[in-house]
C-alpha cells in the first residue's frame, strides 16, 4: 500500500514538473517582445508609441503564458501524443487563417484601445520581418522558396529532440512558417491586422513565433544546465 502511495506521489510530482513553466521561460516571454521594441525606441516621436510599446510587451507576454500553459495541459498525457500534436498544429493554423479570411470579408477597422491598439488590415508584401525592416521586396516565387527552406530546419530539430517542451516550441515555429507559406501561396502577401500605434502590425502567427523563440531558448539553456549538473 505504501509503495503504491509513493508511486502515485512520484507520478503526481512528475506531472506537476511537466506542467510547470520554468522561471527562465517566463522571463523570456517578456524579454523577447521587449528586445523587438528596443531598436525602434530611438525613432519614437510621440508618447503614444511608448504606451503602445508597453501594451505590445504586456500583450505578447500574456498571450505566450496562456498559450504555453494550455499546450502543456493538452499535451501532458503522452498517449496519442503525435496525434494530439498534429491536431493542435492544424487548429493553430486554422485559427490564423480563419481570422484572416474573416478580416478580408468584413474589412473591419476596430479601435480596441484608442490609437494605441487597433485591429485593421495591413498588407505586407515584403512578407518577412527582416525584409520589411530593410524595405526590400522579393517576388512571390522567391518568397515561397524561402519559406519552404525556413520550414525544413525546425522540422529536422523537431524529429531529433526528445525534449517534449522543446517539441512544443518547434511545433509553434513550424505552424507559423506554414501559415506564412499559405499566406504567400493564397494571397501573395501576409495580411497583418494587430496594430500597435506606429510600432508594429502583426498577425496571430507572430505570437506563435514569439512564444516559440522564448521556449526554444529557455529549453536549450535548461538542457545545458542539466548536462553540467550530471557531469558533477
Amino acid at each position: 500500500m505504501e509503495e503504491k502511495f509513493l508511486e502515485l506521489n512520484a507520478k503526481d510530482l512528475e506531472l506537476v514538473k511537466q506542467l510547470r513553466i520554468n522561471k527562465l521561460t517566463i522571463v523570456l516571454f517578456a524579454l523577447v517582445p521587449f528586445l523587438q521594441v528596443v531598436p525602434s525606441v530611438i525613432y519614437f516621436t510621440s508618447y503614444k508609441q511608448y504606451i503602445s510599446s508597453v501594451l505590445f510587451i504586456v500583450g505578447a507576454f500574456l498571450v505566450s503564458i496562456i498559450m504555453y500553459k494550455v499546450l502543456l495541459i493538452v499535451l501532458e498525457n503522452k498517449n496519442n501524443y503525435f496525434l494530439k500534436l498534429s491536431l493542435v498544429s492544424i487548429l493553430l493554423l486554422l485559427i490564423d487563417q480563419i481570422q484572416k479570411a474573416l478580416l478580408l470579408i468584413s474589412n473591419i477597422n476596430l479601435r480596441i484601445i484608442g490609437d494605441y491598439f487597433q485591429i485593421k488590415q495591413i498588407r505586407n508584401y515584403n512578407q518577412n520581418s527582416i525584409l520589411n525592416y530593410l524595405d526590400l521586396g522579393i517576388s512571390k516565387e522567391y518568397a515561397i522558396l524561402l519559406k519552404i527552406c525556413v520550414i525544413i530546419l525546425p522540422i529536422v530539430f523537431f524529429i531529433k529532440t526528445k525534449n517534449s517542451k522543446m517539441k512544443i516550441g518547434l511545433m509553434l515555429l513550424i505552424v507559423a512558417s506554414v501559415a506564412s507559406l499559405v499566406d504567400t501561396i493564397l494571397r501573395g502577401y501576409v495580411l497583418d491586422s494587430i496594430y500597435y500605434f506606429k510600432l508594429f502590425c502583426l498577425d496571430i502567427k507572430d505570437y506563435y513565433i514569439q512564444t516559440a523563440v522564448a521556449i526554444i531558448i529557455a529549453e536549450y539553456f535548461e538542457g545545458e544546465i542539466r548536462k553540467q549538473k550530471d557531469r558533477k
